[in-house]
C-alpha cells in the first residue's frame, strides 16, 4: 500500500511562494509552478507527471458573472461531485471563486479557482488520477499564486505541438479561447458565431487506450448533450492526414431547429489528439472541402 508523504507545513509553503512565477504559454494567467511541475506539453497548463496536473482556461473577452452563473453547489452536485468547498474570494483585484470538489468514484480531489472581471475569465483547475495530500497541498498552494497579465501578448501557436497554415485557405485564424484554436471565413472575429459556418481545434491528451474514432465518438456524444440531433453519418473512416493517423467522420442533423454538417477530424501527435470539429450552417459540400483543405495543413512545432 502506498504511503503519502506528510503535507508540506505552512513554512515550507512559504518558502515556494519566493520562487517566480512564470506566465504560462498560450493564457494570460500567471502562476508558481510546484516542486516538479513543468510546462505541459500535452494540455494547457502545468504537468506534474502522469498522475497530476494543473489545468488554465483562460478566456479573453469572456465576462466573469456571466460565466460563472451556474458555479454553483447545485450544479456539482448534479455532475455527481460531492462539495468539499466552495467560497467567494479575490484574485488581486478581480472577483473571484474557489472550489474543492470530491469525486465519489476515486474519492480524487480537485482544486479550483475561476476570477475575472467584465472582459475576461480564467479557470485554474488541478487534476489527479490518485489521492495524494502531499501533492494536494503543492497544487492548492498554486492557485493561491495565481494572477492575470492583461497586457501579455499571446502567440497564435504558443504553448502547443501542433499548427496549421491558413494563408491560401478560406478558414483562416480568427482567435483562441477555452483551450480552443477557433477559424471562421476570412478569419473574421466575433464573440460568438451563433449558427455560423466555423471550424475548431481543440488539442486534447490521447489516454491510453484510445484512438482517434474513439475520441470522435466522445465528441459528437458531447454535442449530443448540446442539441445536435443526428441523422446520418457518412464517409466515416481511418486514414493519415499529412502523415499522421486520424480518423474523420461526417455527421448530418440538426442543431436548434436548423440544418448542420458537423464535420470530425482527429490527427493522432504521439500523445495528443487534435480534434477538429467544423460546423456547416450553409453550403456543406465547399464547407466541407475548406475544412478539409485547413486540415490536411497540419503539422508539429
Amino acid at each position: 500500500m502506498q504511503v503519502d508523504e506528510p503535507p508540506p507545513t505552512q513554512a515550507e509553503l512559504a518558502g515556494l511562494r519566493d520562487g517566480a512565477r512564470l506566465r504560462v504559454p498560450g493564457t494570460r494567467v500567471l502562476i508558481s509552478p510546484p516542486i516538479g511541475f513543468n510546462v505541459a506539453r500535452s494540455f494547457t497548463g502545468l504537468d506534474g507527471g502522469p498522475d497530476f496536473g494543473i489545468m488554465i482556461i483562460d478566456l479573453p473577452g469572456g465576462d466573469f458573472k456571466q460565466n460563472t452563473r451556474n458555479y454553483t453547489r447545485k450544479r456539482f452536485e448534479e455532475r455527481g461531485l460531492v462539495v468539499v468547498r466552495l467560497q467567494d474570494t479575490m484574485v488581486d483585484e478581480y472577483k473571484a471563486i474557489r472550489a474543492v470538489v470530491k469525486s465519489p468514484v476515486d474519492g480524487t480531489l480537485s482544486h479550483q479557482l475561476v476570477f475575472g472581471d467584465n472582459t475576461f475569465s480564467a479557470l485554474v483547475t488541478t487534476m489527479s488520477s490518485r489521492p495524494d495530500s502531499n501533492m494536494y497541498a503543492l497544487m492548492e498552494w498554486a492557485l493561491s499564486t495565481a494572477s492575470y497579465d492583461k497586457e501579455a501578448v499571446v502567440g497564435t501557436y504558443e504553448g502547443t505541438s501542433f499548427r496549421v497554415e491558413d494563408k491560401k485557405t478560406r478558414y483562416k485564424f480568427a482567435k483562441r479561447g477555452g483551450g480552443a484554436w477557433v477559424y471562421s471565413r476570412d478569419g473574421v472575429v466575433k464573440e460568438s458565431y451563433g449558427q455560423e459556418s466555423m471550424l475548431l481545434a481543440l488539442p486534447l491528451p490521447l489516454p491510453a487506450q484510445h484512438t482517434g474514432e474513439s475520441i470522435v465518438m466522445k465528441q459528437l456524444q458531447g454535442m449530443e448533450g448540446k442539441g445536435f440531433l443526428l441523422s446520418r453519418t457518412e464517409n466515416a473512416g481511418a486514414g493519415h492526414t499529412n502523415g499522421f493517423r486520424s480518423y474523420s467522420a461526417e455527421h448530418y442533423g440538426t442543431m436548434k431547429g436548423s440544418a448542420v454538417l458537423l464535420y470530425m477530424h482527429a490527427v493522432v501527435m504521439d500523445d495528443i489528439v487534435v480534434m477538429f470539429i467544423g460546423s456547416s450552417y450553409g453550403d456543406h459540400v465547399a464547407d466541407l472541402l475548406a475544412f478539409r483543405e485547413l486540415i490536411s495543413t497540419i503539422s508539429k512545432q
